[in-house]
């Protein structure tokens, strides 16, 4: 395997027609990805959005901090309508509707064009050019345009000669390449540049350390020499350090660095001569090549890759080592109209304006809310964002979330493992693959009134009393009367009157109209609550209620129940006193919590504690207290209520998570106690509390509130949501988090608004 370097590059981009004859699959280059960002143009409006690292202003967004991206945000610039773009590592050029060319981003080596070496966080016109650019290619630090003419110039780095200008020079304006004309096709590497001429060779200038320049040789040329290609190209696709060409007839030949496969051709030997891509003697449409791996659509809409897939860039649904022949990539859309490939990422755009991307998500690159330059907890709350409306309730599980919106719409986002985002999305075989930012459950746009997420599911509540859920099955949890997982939501069986639902561990209840409970799924601690340990595929009913039953909540391997007369009843595991009826014994059928005097309005259930609201507007807790959780001033574990310290009153709301609690206060103050290893408490530190403390973080009027295993979430008066703490796999639904794609995968909430790209992830 070879050492890589955080370097590039940089697609080749395409504004066609060019010459007659040559084919092309799509109008106009309009996505393109490069070394640690990715940018799109708009079929219909032609405005361009960017996302990715946001480092040297490359994401054009004009002033400020430069954060980085991880779904479309619009770039800034009074230029309405865009043709075409070219994006390279830290850098990007991009072609007007009026035919004039901008750049944006770094420029210590004149590589914007506009006569200065001054980063621009906006895009800025090339000097010189005029409107008779047909196509745009970027490289590491230089930047190349097709003229009309034939001609190529060049600027920026000149090291290596990589300018074509017979010199080593930077360059802050274009230059045209000396000797070259008639060219139909160019692409711009890390250190080098090719062109395809409309006589059918190939020429190439610049570094030819590794044998990118293609002419058998390993020496640098400061002009363009010819390759040693035998097909008569049309076309050039340009990585770091090798090169490709194809034919009209859809031959594919390549050269240069092959240490990972990048030729195609079956080995990993470095080729200073063009060798043939193995499969690839016809049909290949159109190419595309990164840093280190290359791309080519064939005949049919199948996209093949080959080369470096360290990071799954090949999308054949695996990582790992070099790939030397070209393998189709796996989960696309069809038909696909564009390809192009970045550093260590690729994506398509497809039929209906979707675009696609998968290999390394650092810094958000494939755009499907992912970035690992964010921690994995966040200090203070931060906004939920790509809702497709203003939520009106959340529930958390240690890595999901899932919220009903004001329109009666179901969105989840988190860990997918088992498709408990409900979106439908197939995954690769023992691939986790996290969404940090929020995803429309399918088939639930409409009609949701309340929402339960479990460990590896989730169910819905419809308006019409009707349950569904999706997910994990293992253990009949999701009530369809089978054990079979489902990525989309399908019915609980004989649940018609639903108004309440809740999930715990491999396990669902549901509250009903005439205040019963019913339960299925997992039940070796008796947390179905019907008198057995026996695991259920459907409903059944939790037995010796007594009377109507006005509130419901489940813990790890537990549920508690308010009965309209103020008692509460608890039934499961009990191994931390969590039933609350003064013992440690399993119960498999409801049980009166140990406390007299106490009326309750409200239960609240935590991993393993319990957390109940008197209707004076007092909060007990009862079960485990490791780590706090109990809110008592102590660590001692409690088998009764205890009421939780400065809490005696003037509670409004409660909400438990794994291991910590909150209350709402009539005053709309919260307060948290329990465990805070990542923030997940509000107060600005990482010390747990045995006693509620104000959660300084939260400004605003809170709605309601919601906890999960290490994080907290609220859903203030005006209908935003923040959240904060944990955030290891997208949980907040923030747009962070880690994640590479070795499948590809739709960016976030592309289609919200049709052909229209939105800044979903914009506070």
């Amino acid at each position: 395997m070879a050492v890589h370097r955080n370097i590039l590059v940089f697609s080749l981009v395409l504004l066609a027609p060019i010459l007659a004859g040559i084919a092309r699959t799509s109008t106009a280059a309009t996505i393109a990805a490069g070394g640690y960002h990715t940018c799109a143009i708009g079929e219909a409006a032609g405005e361009m959005r960017c996302w990715g690292s946001g480092s040297y202003g490359k994401l054009a967004n004009g002033s400020g901090p430069e954060l980085d991206r991880a779904a479309p945000v619009a770039i800034s610039s009074p230029i309405a309508r865009w043709r075409s773009v070219a994006v390279g590592d830290s850098h990007a050029c991009a072609i007007a509707a009026s035919g004039a060319v901008y750049c944006w981003g770094y420029n210590g080596f004149g590589q914007l064009g506009d006569g200065t070496s001054i980063t621009r966080p906006a895009p800025v016109a090339v000097v010189g050019l005029g409107s008779g650019v047909a196509q745009l290619s970027v490289g590491l630090n230089h930047s190349c345009a097709l003229m009309h003419s034939g001609k190529v110039n060049c600027w920026g780095a000149g090291e290596f000669g990589r300018l074509g200008s017979g010199q080593v020079a930077n360059q802050t304006t274009p230059g045209e390449v000396l000797t070259l004309t008639g060219a139909i096709s160019v692409g711009a590497g890390a250190y080098h540049t090719c062109a395809a001429i409309n006589d059918g060779s190939v020429k190439c200038w610049g570094r030819n350390g590794s044998g990118q320049i293609g002419d058998g040789s390993a020496v640098n040329r400061l002009t363009p020499v010819f390759t040693s290609i035998t097909i008569a190209a049309t076309e050039v696709a340009i990585g770091g350090y090798h090169g490709c060409a194809r034919s009209a007839a859809g031959a594919v030949q390549c050269w240069g660095y092959n240490a990972d496969g990048e030729l195609g051709n079956g080995t990993t030997a470095t080729s200073t001569v063009a060798v043939n891509v193995e499969g690839l003697a016809s049909g290949a449409t159109r190419l595309a090549a990164g840093i280190y791996h290359s791309c080519a659509l064939t005949a049919g809409d199948i996209l093949k890759c080959w080369g470096y897939n360290g990071y799954g860039q090949i999308g054949d649904g695996a990582t790992g080592p070099a790939v030397v022949r070209p393998t189709s990539v796996v989960n696309l859309p069809i038909p696909v109209a564009e390809v192009t490939a970045g550093n260590d990422h690729t994506c398509v755009r497809a039929s209906g304006n979707r675009i696609q991307c998968w290999g390394r998500a650092l810094h958000g690159r494939t755009g499907v809310g992912n970035t690992a330059t964010s921690p994995g907890y966040a200090q203070r709350p931060l906004a939920v964002s790509g809702l497709p409306a203003p939520a009106v309730k959340l529930s958390l599980r240690t890595n999901n979330a899932c919220a009903v919106t004001v329109i009666g719409s179901a969105s989840c986002w988190g860990n997918n493992e088992s498709g408990q985002i409900g979106d439908g999305l197939a995954l690769p075989h023992a691939t986790f693959v996290y969404q940090a930012g929020p995803r429309d459950v399918a088939d639930l746009s409409s009609g949701v009134r309340d929402i339960a997420t479990g460990d590896l599911h989730a169910c819905a509540l419809k308006t019409n009393g009707t349950v569904w859920c999706w997910g994990s099955n293992i253990y009949g949890q999701l009530g369809d009367q089978t054990a079979i997982a489902r990525r989309t939501p399908v019915q609980v069986i004989g649940i018609v009157n639903a108004v309440q639902i809740a999930a715990g561990i491999g396990f669902s209840c549901a509250r009903t109209a005439v205040g019963g409970v019913w339960c299925w799924g997992f039940n070796t601690n008796g947390q179905l609550g019907n008198g057995t340990n026996t695991h259920s595929l459907q409903a059944v009913p939790a037995i010796g209620l007594g009377q109507d039953i006005v509130d419901l909540s489940l813990g790890n391997a537990f549920a508690c129940a308010v009965r309209n007369d103020g008692k509460v009843l608890c039934w499961g595991s009990n191994t931390r006193g969590q039933l609350g009826d003064g013992t440690a014994t399993a119960r498999n059928v409801p049980t009166l919590v140990n406390d007299n005097f106490g009326i309750y309005a409200g239960i609240a259930t935590g991993g393993e504690f319990s957390c109940g609201l008197t209707s004076a507007g007092q909060a007990k807790c009862w079960g485990y207290n490791d780590v706090g959780q109990l809110g008592d001033g102590s660590l001692m574990q409690r088998s009764t209520p205890a009421g939780v310290a400065t809490l005696s009153s003037g509670v409004a709301r409660l909400a438990a998570g794994q291991y910590h609690a909150c209350a709402l206060l009539s005053s709309g103050q919260l307060k948290c106690w329990g465990y805070n290893a990542n923030y997940q408490l509000g107060d600005g530190t990482l010390v747990n509390r045995t006693q509620p403390v104000p959660a300084a973080n939260v400004s605003g009027s809170i709605h309601s509130l919601a906890l999960s295993g290490q994080s907290s979430c609220v859903v203030l008066a005006d209908e935003s949501s923040r959240c904060w703490g944990l955030n290891s796999a997208g949980q907040l639904g923030n747009g962070s988090i880690a994640a590479n794609f070795a499948v590809p995968q739709e960016i976030a909430q592309w289609l919200r608004d049709d052909l229209i790209f939105r800044d979903d992830f914009e506070p």
